[in-house]
């Protein structure tokens, strides 16, 4: 694997990590930052519609985010960087539910699962139909 390769799969790796991070904190932890984050951004907003409107966004964008760095990085390397792009962010979306099971304070949810596919099917969208078409340099 050459450096310019590797260098490319460093970013998703991270953002991965900082989404493991983020499930692996105990639901008091997550709690005080949603709300705060929830006070910051919706003052104004009913609390509970506004920390309902701020998890959604969250596991949209957090997933999001991944799922344009994972494309990104794959359209160099495979012939289907959606597939695997859709494959892995599928599995991560699973797997960071699944962690909240041993987490304290957490909880496994499916709407979760839904809003973080979700992100990374708009990625996908984004960077096959939006973003402007660059030559694919050979690693």
């Amino acid at each position: 694997m050459t450096f310019r390769r590797a260098l490319r799969w460093i970013i998703p790796t991270l953002w991965l990590a900082f989404a493991i991070f983020l499930s692996c904190q105990t639901g008091s932890s997550s709690g005080k930052m949603s709300e705060w984050l929830t006070k910051f951004l919706f003052s104004s907003a009913a609390p509970k519609v506004a920390h309902a409107l701020l998890r959604v966004i969250a596991h949209f964008g957090v997933h999001f985010v991944l799922g344009f760095l994972v494309y990104q990085a794959a359209r160099y390397d495979v012939p289907q960087p959606a597939s695997v792009t859709l494959f892995c962010g599928f599995t991560v979306a699973v797997c960071d539910e699944l962690i909240q099971l041993f987490i304290s304070g957490r909880a496994f949810e499916i709407c979760d699962i839904a809003f973080n596919v979700t992100g990374i099917i708009v990625a996908i969208f984004v960077c096959v139909f939006i973003t402007p078409k660059q030559k694919t340099a050979q690693a």
